[in-house]
């Protein structure tokens, strides 16, 4: 019809760039995902038991965005998993709603629905109604409630985002950094990385909340850690550790990958000092972006005290197939 535009012609490339490319590319895009970083995929494809697949997106010729899929297959494919989790990752310009129809078309054209065949797939997009709308139109069906996490914007200076804190947060902030029987100690070791999980493995145990197996969070660790994306923190109170957080780092974003705290920590508000510090970290790193991790419900104690440092709810639709 006249007038119309014509919807961007897509076209997904794999395994066509190396490891540095792919590397540079994912650190140029905003609140990258921490589940499509190659990281995560050397970590988890042996624990899952899956293979990993590297796409480059082109959008009308240009390259787009990345996307990274994780496969399990059995003998003649005849039984094929497909998981595309917390993605695709798209660079600066790229993103709209026909952008997202097109991905999602030219990924269906190339791993299409069938007989023996399960895909998952998790978008990184906003919950939007056009957003949703576009995941239609390109044949997707949705499987699951929306996903919520909090953002934590690093780009203003420790001064500005200082200053954006909730005021009881940091009330209690400031409690703790004037707390001289606290010690904040971020020495990223074998022995605080053991000192962390045992931590996680024994406070989940405890209060019965998910999150992933010791096992997955013992691999990311190890894979993090060889490349230099690991951080570890700790809070120290008379020779006691009171507090653990354990951060993961990709591209220009990073994520809160596990913490714990004692009721000595949350009497002293020893969180607060860790995610304080690991912003200031994190920045002085050149990391723009910090995923503090998803929530269930954006009124619980839980994203109240993320959304007290700062940081932003972000929904996206949940799962689809």
């Amino acid at each position: 019809m006249q007038g119309e535009t014509a919807p961007p012609a897509c076209l997904i490339r794999w395994n066509v760039l190396s490891l540095d490319q792919w590397n540079e590319r994912f650190a140029s895009a905003r609140r990258a995902s921490l589940l499509q970083s190659y990281d995560y995929a050397r970590a988890a494809c042996p624990v899952l038991g899956l293979k990993a697949r590297w796409g480059v997106i082109e959008i009308d010729g240009v390259e787009a965005g990345l996307v990274q899929i994780l496969e399990t297959a059995f003998p003649g494919n005849l039984l094929h998993g497909v998981h595309l989790d917390r993605g695709p990752v798209w660079l600066p310009g790229f993103g709209t709603a026909d952008h997202v129809a097109a991905f999602f078309n030219a990924f269906h054209r190339a791993i299409p629905r069938r007989l023996g065949r399960r895909r998952r797939f998790i978008p990184e997009v906003p919950d939007t109604p056009e957003m949703r709308q576009a995941l239609v139109r390109a044949g997707l069906r949705a499987r699951g409630s929306s996903y919520q996490t909090v953002w934590l914007d690093l780009d203003p200076d420790d001064d500005a985002r200082r200053a954006r804190l909730r005021k009881s947060w940091r009330n209690e902030l400031t409690k703790a950094q004037k707390n001289t029987a606290l010690h904040i100690d971020w020495a990223t070791t074998p022995r605080t990385i053991d000192e962390a999980i045992a931590g996680y493995h024994a406070d989940r145990t405890l209060r019965g909340y998910p999150g992933p197996s010791v096992k997955m969070v013992r691999a990311l660790a190890r894979q993090f850690f060889a490349t230099n994306n690991l951080l570890v923190g700790a809070v120290r109170a008379h020779n006691e550790t009171i507090a653990m957080v354990m951060l993961l780092i990709h591209g220009a974003s990073a994520t809160y990958q596990i913490g714990w705290t004692t009721d000595v920590g949350r009497e002293y508000h020893a969180h607060h000092l860790l995610l304080w510090d690991s912003s200031v970290i994190l920045k002085q790193r050149g990391i723009r972006d910090f995923d503090l991790g998803g929530i269930s419900d954006d009124k619980d104690g839980l994203a109240i005290f993320k959304t007290g440092l700062g940081g932003t709810i972000i929904r996206t639709p949940g799962f689809y197939d």
